[in-house]
């Protein structure tokens, strides 16, 4: 499986491939600053998904598989966002 971060900070988008499948999760950066409080946040939001043809590629054989693979795929791709801002300074 071929997997990438496309970006142009604050959206990025993760990209799975795998044998001419292709799947997609897009996120934005966004940070907040409190208006009354002096609270800063920073965290990502996940906008989309299109990771049917992968699953399916995956070929799980109960509804149980099929929210774990969906549960992994969205951990690993917002890892590979976050390893993609550290590796590039775009935090």
């Amino acid at each position: 499986m071929f997997m990438h971060v496309d970006a142009e900070p604050p959206l990025f988008t993760t990209i799975y491939e795998i044998d001419g499948k292709r799947g997609e999760v897009n996120y934005e950066r966004t940070k907040m600053v409190g208006v009354k409080k002096p609270i800063n946040q920073n965290f990502l939001i996940m906008l989309s998904v299109n990771m049917k043809h992968i699953i399916e590629h995956m070929n799980p054989s109960t509804e149980e598989e099929v929210t774990e693979l969906r549960r992994g795929i969205m951990e690993h791709s917002k890892m590979m966002v976050e390893n993609y801002e550290s590796e590039n300074g775009t935090t």
